[in-house]
């Protein structure tokens, strides 16, 4: 980083440093100078130019700088723009409705796939979209499912989570399930004693994410949780906030 920013700087390089061209030139161009008798020498005076005068942040020290007569920027308000760098795209925002469904002392988890974001980690069911207790217990009652089995919905704190590239605005509800109807089964991949209420949980939500068929599901109470299942960052509020 330090040798790129210096001979940025030093022959005004236009080219953004994450292009695999820009790098080229700049590695011919420290490899046109180096002394190639005392290379750790060379190498160890740029890291120290770059950590000590050719700052990566806040105005460079040009005035000190031994290749000052050199350098095509030096002393110039436009040092600091070196090495250029391409334009960040801006966080994708997504909506997103968490449910934590509880029935006694347990709590519904479903894993995410192994590739793509978080995989294979642990997450409590979501819904794509801010939604009200009442549209979850429309697409419920919509999919089958009596409100008789909900006993309770409790709005939780909203949260935020900032991924490099996109942003979960979250919401979340406690949604406490009656014991006596419904019974739920731990439902893991394929098995034909799949809970019914797990089931239509997952299709009751509109442009929910795609669930595929493989993805395991479990009931877990706090204590396994805490103990066998990697709940992330994003969904931590939500599980310490219950």
């Amino acid at each position: 980083g330090n040798a790129y920013r210096i001979f940025s700087r030093l022959q005004q390089e236009e080219g953004f440093l994450e292009d695999r061209e820009t790098k080229k030139r700049l590695e011919e161009a420290m490899q046109s100078v180096i002394d190639h008798k005392r290379p750790g020498a060379f190498n160890q005076a740029l890291m120290d130019l770059g950590s000590l005068i050719c700052l990566a942040k806040g105005d460079p020290l040009c005035a000190q700088c031994p290749l000052h007569e050199f350098c095509a920027v030096a002393g110039k308000e436009i040092a600091t723009q070196y090495p250029k760098r391409r334009p960040k795209k801006p966080r994708r925002k997504e909506k997103k409705t968490v449910l934590l469904i509880q029935q006694g002392d347990r709590l519904l988890l479903w894993q995410q796939p192994k590739n793509g974001l978080l995989a294979g980690m642990w997450l409590f069911p979501m819904l794509n979209g801010h939604l009200s207790p009442e549209e979850i217990l429309m697409r419920m009652s919509e999919q089958g499912i009596a409100r008789g089995c909900v006993q309770h919905i409790k709005k939780l704190d909203p949260a935020i989570h900032i991924f490099s590239h996109l942003e979960w605005h979250m919401i979340g509800y406690l949604v406490i399930l009656t014991e006596s109807k419904y019974p739920i089964l731990a439902a893991v991949g394929k098995d034909k004693q799949q809970d019914t209420l797990l089931t239509q949980v997952e299709a009751v939500q509109e442009e929910m994410e795609t669930v595929p068929e493989e993805r395991k599901m479990v009931w877990a109470n706090p204590e396994e949780i805490a103990r066998h299942y990697a709940i992330p960052a994003a969904h931590r509020p939500f599980f310490v906030e219950r």
